[in-house]
């Protein structure tokens, strides 16, 4: 599960990057290591700040709930994104092309001649 970035810094969903920024500075005073918090704490404190601070990464992170990390991680997410649009434009046109060529859900009646020529049996006439 994701964690909530507005919830670590103290802020509203709807705050401004003045707002945001000034919470962060509020309470790096606290969690930052020399300061006597924690690493974690202070490392959880910084990545929602970097997330929250810029807007393409907030707006990613509002609309999916995911954030990531660094440069690298948006080149990667840029690459998984490419590749899922090549894939989607595969099925959309084998789907295109398939109800060309799309065969028959039920095969021709003269193909199962048993079927046919069988008499038709009562079931509740069973021995």
């Amino acid at each position: 599960m994701a964690r909530d970035l507005y919830a670590i810094l103290g802020v509203a969903h709807d705050a401004d990057f003045d707002t945001i920024r000034a919470a962060y500075r509020n309470a790096a005073k606290t969690a930052h290591p020399d300061l006597g918090g924690t690493a974690g704490e202070f490392e959880a404190l910084k990545e929602a700040y970097d997330c929250l601070s810029d807007e393409a990464r907030r707006a990613n992170y509002d609309r999916t709930g995911y954030y990531t990390r660094g440069k690298a991680a948006d080149t990667l997410d840029a690459k998984a994104l490419d590749k899922l649009r090549t894939t989607i434009v595969k099925i959309v046109n084998l789907l295109v092309k398939g109800k060309k060529t799309r065969p028959t859900i039920c095969p021709k009646p003269t193909s199962f001649p048993c079927l046919l020529t069988a008499p038709l049996s009562n079931p509740l006439n069973r021995k």
